[in-house]
């Protein structure tokens, strides 16, 4: 439906933009502000590695401005996820209070980081984590008030992200 300069759909919405796909059940634009609003079981691919979902996104494409409440993302390159209940980008740059992060099943991870904040630049795939606390399943084993690292296969200094595994 349309009235005056904003566009309402219902149902299984469907929005493509560059190289964006996204679902929601319900869906807002105000052409007048560029600002598009996607309501419940809010779905968001980008490109073929990002995969973004919450019930609430708010996007505004003249500012590249975008707002996902719950967050969850994940980056099929690298299989690492992030979690938080608020995830804000703008351009390349993504900030996100109060998360999870973590390689291993979301559900039931066998490691986690927990961190109070977070940025991560989608260009150069950099992801930093503030108050970092490390746990094995429900158990802290270590923090610290930075940890940095890459989430894809350039080669850089620093550490490598963390792999576990068993063998004989």
């Amino acid at each position: 439906d349309t009235k005056d300069n904003i566009v309402t759909a219902d149902g299984e919405v469907v929005v493509i933009y560059q190289d964006y796909y996204l679902s929601a059940k319900k869906a807002s634009y105000d052409r007048n502000s560029g600002e598009l609003e996607l309501f419940g079981n809010v779905r968001a691919t980008k490109g073929e590695n990002i995969k973004l979902l919450g019930e609430y996104a708010k996007l505004n494409i003249a500012k590249k401005e975008r707002l996902f409440r719950p967050f969850y993302m994940l980056e099929q390159n690298s299989d690492v996820w992030l979690s938080a209940a608020e995830g804000y980008a703008k351009e390349n740059d993504l900030s996100i209070k109060s998360g999870i992060t973590s390689g291993c099943n979301p559900n039931k991870p066998l490691w986690k980081m927990e961190f109070t904040s977070s940025d991560y630049n989608s260009e150069t795939k950099w992801l930093n984590l503030y108050n970092a606390r490390i746990y094995i399943y429900d158990i802290p084993l270590f923090y610290t008030p930075y940890f940095g690292y890459s989430l894809d296969t350039t080669r850089r200094t620093g550490l490598l992200p963390p792999m576990l595994g068993v063998s004989d």
